[in-house]
């Protein structure tokens, strides 16, 4: 028998990768890829694990609750618009070993970006002129990694997108909460260079 080791990684580069599985189906066509995000493990967003000891007392299993913050449940929200039945898939990344089977599953997969829309719903101009002059409403931008496991699939999932509608007058609100996300939101590439 062999022995493997592993290393821990440096506290900042620790992540919890959130995992989207996105499925097709074309007549008896069936094709799927995922959409994978991951961020940033603090004292607030980190999973809670609760040790299970088998019958024999000799090994454990790990119960773990991993935490879903309200930029997560944006991501779902604009995700099951086309895709209902989808969940968060968990994982952590503190090793060098769990890094290292990161890149063996997604390394050699096909990689395009699907964008969530954060785009405001102008309620209060619908029964009126719209404004004239230089007032711009922005839309923000989320990009998400989208892995295809096989050429044939990549034409299915070439062009994600997403919308969602924020109120036109809390522009600012969005604005902060995108920039308090952004630190904490990472691009799995970063693990499997």
């Amino acid at each position: 028998m062999e022995t493997d080791g592993f290393k821990f990684l440096d506290f900042e580069s620790w992540r919890i990768v959130k995992t989207i599985r996105i499925e097709k189906q074309f007549g008896s066509r069936y094709v799927w890829a995922d959409l994978v995000y991951t961020r940033s493990v603090s004292a607030d967003y980190q999973w809670k694990s609760e040790k299970v000891q088998n019958s024999q007392g000799f090994f454990c299993d790990i119960k773990k609750e991993y935490p879903e913050d309200d930029f997560d449940k944006v991501v779902l929200k604009a995700v099951r618009q086309d895709y209902p039945d989808v969940h968060f898939q968990n994982a952590d990344v503190y090793t060098d070993w769990e890094a290292d089977s990161f890149k063996r599953l997604y390394g050699k997969q096909f990689k395009e970006i699907a964008v969530i829309y954060l785009q405001p719903f102008l309620d209060g101009y619908g029964n009126g002129p719209f404004p004239q002059g230089n007032r711009e409403f922005p839309i923000f931008r989320i990009p998400l990694d989208i892995y295809i496991p096989c050429e044939d699939f990549n034409p299915f999932f070439a062009n994600e997108g997403y919308t969602l509608y924020y109120n036109y007058g809390m522009e600012e609100e969005v604005r902060a909460f995108i920039k308090n996300i952004k630190p904490t939101f990472h691009s799995l590439e970063e693990i499997i260079q």
